[in-house]
Parts: C-alpha cells; sequence; structure tokens
C-alpha cells in the first residue's frame, strides 16, 4: 500500500463521517501508543468494528475505495477531554 492509497482511504472514512460521527479506523487505532486511547477516554476492548460499506449514507465511491476497512464510530467512546 502506498501513502497515496491510504491518504485516498482517510478522505474516504472523512466523508462518511456525518451525523456527529467520529470515524477512526482500526488500523489507525493499532497504531497508537499504548497509553493513546486511554488518554483519550477510549477503552479499547469496548470497541466493535464494521465494515465502513454497511455505515448508513456511505457513498458508492467510498464503498470502492475503502469499504472493506474496519471502522468505530468513537464518537461514543472518547472522552469529555478529547472533544474539547
Amino acid at each position: 500500500m502506498t501513502a497515496g492509497d491510504e491518504v485516498n482511504e482517510a478522505a474516504r472514512i472523512q466523508q462518511s463521517a456525518r451525523h456527529g460521527r467520529v470515524l477512526g479506523s482500526k488500523a489507525l487505532l493499532e497504531r497508537l501508543t499504548v497509553d493513546g486511547p486511554t488518554e483519550m477516554g477510549i477503552d479499547p476492548a469496548r470497541l466493535e468494528y464494521e465494515p465502513l460499506e454497511s455505515l448508513e449514507g456511505v457513498t458508492e465511491k467510498a464503498i470502492r475505495d475503502a469499504g472493506h476497512l474496519a471502522v468505530v464510530d468513537l464518537h461514543e467512546h472518547l472522552g469529555r477531554a478529547a472533544l474539547a
């Protein structure tokens, strides 16, 4: 995978984050430091990922380019400090 592919996938995730969603890919969250999720108020054990293509309102382009990516809506998991 090239940097261009990753940028394209990130753009599709961003486009799909509508109606207050804060989407994060599994790959991104796995790259965080050990304390990273805790500092943001996220409990990794409670995250339930789903394919981007299964989210309501996702465009055909997002499905084509990144539909297979595992994502989670972090809005309900983020601590208040992370949203400030």
